[in-house]
């Protein structure tokens, strides 16, 4: 890629994270503090046509239009946010289960898609959404704790090293 003709540099410098455990084996991946909009795409593409989310914001208003309770309500008790009240739920088990396993297998699949975005966008452009179905749990968690910290442009692991390196006087002040 082409360098900017930066009047002002970028204050922090990318920094190298280990992701996995001693089970998975660990490997280094570089932290930016932010996703660029390929990564980003990636995802969104991955994942954009699932219908999981939408699937269970119908059936949350169809329980609200029978029940008279105010769909956002529903929709807390679907996702088990208000375990108190899912007596109310009950006459809809079955409707709800198959909204919910949907939903767990999105989440899997955004999990695997993140797990892959950052590994062909990081690591190797020529590694696959299948070499991503291959990755033990911890790997797959690592990435995915990663992609959130970036999406959220969270700078703090950037701002630590970027502390570190600078030289200290005797006092211990910069």
């Amino acid at each position: 890629m082409a360098k900017l003709p930066f009047v002002v540099q970028p204050r922090l410098k990318p920094i190298m994270e280990m992701i996995g455990s001693e089970e998975s084996g660990k490997f280094e991946i570089e932290r930016r503090g932010f996703l660029n909009v390929a990564e980003k795409s990636f995802v969104q593409a991955a994942v954009g046509s699932d219908s999981a989310l939408a699937d269970l914001h119908q059936l949350a208003a169809k329980i609200s239009r029978k029940t008279q309770i105010p769909t956002a309500d529903i929709f807390q008790m679907l996702v088990g946010n208000m375990p108190d009240k899912k007596n109310l739920l009950e006459p809809f088990e079955g409707e709800i289960s198959e909204a919910l396993t949907g939903l767990m297998a999105y989440q899997e699949k955004h999990k695997l898609a993140i797990a892959a975005c950052m590994l062909m966008n990081r690591i190797d452009p020529n590694l696959t959404v299948e070499d991503a179905l291959e990755l033990h749990p911890d790997i797959v968690d690592g990435l995915n704790a990663l992609y959130n910290d970036e999406e959220a442009k969270n700078i703090e692991a950037l701002e630590a090293a970027m502390a570190d390196d600078k030289p200290k006087t005797e006092a211990g002040k910069e």
